[in-house]
């Protein structure tokens, strides 16, 4: 009998260069290195039972990010996070740790809600993060095959400015809240970032994910507090 927990971990900006699918495979070789007994799924290939709450692009840093691990039998949560903590490498850190109850849905079919923080270092990126929070619309084009198809819904006016940051001559960070949801719907990071790599000195902002969380019809709510 397997059960399942929810855990929190961080990507330093150190390693923010490394794909999801490459943080995925580190959180996978330490929960082997950890000895943690995690359950397999059936099949010609089986795997570790591990699923992740939304992927981030290349690039982007993150303070929270989350995974459901499960394991055969029980575990204290304090065991695991420590197991974790000494298999894992420089740059990432699980902080936290969550037993699931039996049927808990998974952070993929949840609206999600996520706050980044935008940072310029060159001083040509400030005027852009300048430019980005006092807009009151920037469109987002997505490709498809050929065409450019125009997304109605995915404007500024989705992206909520939390707070102006450090600003000084030679540096800016601005936060945005982003909104996605099960269905795929909402603007991403990966969208945001697309139209600023556009502007002048877009080049120099990169992102750190700060915060999220789930929502619904009762509000926002921690993905630890299941």
């Amino acid at each position: 009998m397997s059960s399942k927990y929810r855990v929190r971990y961080e990507k330093a900006p150190a390693i923010r260069m490394l794909a999801h699918l490459e943080v995925a495979r580190v959180l996978e070789r330490a929960c082997r290195r950890s000895g943690l007994p995690v359950a397999m799924s059936q099949g010609f290939r089986p795997h570790q039972k591990i699923t992740f709450a939304t992927n981030l692009p290349v690039g982007v840093a993150s303070e929270v990010e989350y995974a459901d691990i499960a394991l055969v039998g029980e575990m204290s949560t304090d065991s695991i996070r420590d197991r974790l903590v000494d298999a894992l490498p420089e740059g990432m850190l699980v902080s936290a740790v969550a037993a699931l109850p039996p049927g808990t849905a998974a952070l993929q079919s949840q609206d999600i809600s996520s706050t980044f923080q935008l940072y310029s270092a060159p001083e040509e990126a400030v005027q852009t993060l300048e430019g980005i929070q006092s807009a009151d619309v920037i469109q987002i084009i997505r490709k498809k095959g050929t065409k450019d198809l125009e997304s109605p819904g995915r404007f500024l006016k989705n992206i909520q400015a939390v707070s102006g940051g450090n600003n000084s001559a030679s540096s800016a960070s601005i936060q945005v809240e982003l909104v996605t949801s099960a269905t795929g719907g909402g603007l991403g990071i990966k969208d945001l970032l697309a139209v600023i790599r556009e502007m002048p000195g877009g080049s120099g902002v990169w992102a750190k994910r700060v915060g999220l969380s789930i929502l619904s019809n009762e509000g926002r709510k921690d993905p630890l507090d299941v």
